[in-house]
């Protein structure tokens, strides 16, 4: 309230300070009210097995809403993996994310995860930041997948 404000409820007889009758504004992330929440899909323990040249790359996937959703892909360095599982509010669960060829050049970009809400179908994307670590003349291990938001409604 400013100084002009303050003066026209002394005029009119008003005390200047006292509770505020301004609503106050909801953060991004609380839907309004009849809104659902929007589901968030995010990847915890990373490890990383060879066999030769080849690279196996499991996460653990947690779904952090309240309600249950349906997994259906993720995207990763090129790699399309079909993950086909349902997971309950709060569960994880280890998948097999990538499998191919020993990173030699360090994996850049984002990892994609599509996934439907159970109750309506609607479908849903977040993104994860790949982060890695040269393991020597071996090449890349991808060390983390960082959510970053918004989660998408696709």
């Amino acid at each position: 309230m400013g100084f002009f404000g303050a003066l026209g409820k002394i005029l009119a007889g008003k005390p200047v300070y006292g509770p505020s009758t301004e609503s106050t504004p909801t953060p991004d992330h609380v839907p309004a009210p009849g809104a659902r929440a929007v589901p968030v899909v995010r990847i915890g323990r990373i490890e990383n097995r060879t066999s030769g040249p080849q690279l196996q790359v499991f996460a653990d996937i947690h779904n952090e809403s309240h309600e249950p959703i349906f997994l259906d892909r993720i995207l990763l360095a090129g790699s399309h993996r079909e993950l086909d599982t349902q997971l309950r509010p709060g569960e994880s669960r280890q998948f097999l994310i990538y499998v191919g060829p020993l990173f030699t050049t360090p994996p850049r970009g984002y990892a994609e995860i599509h996934y439907r809400r159970q109750s309506d179908g609607d479908y849903f994307a977040d993104y994860h930041e790949i982060r890695r670590h040269q393991e020597g003349a071996q090449g890349y291990f991808v060390t983390e997948l960082l959510l970053r938001g918004p989660v998408k409604d696709i």
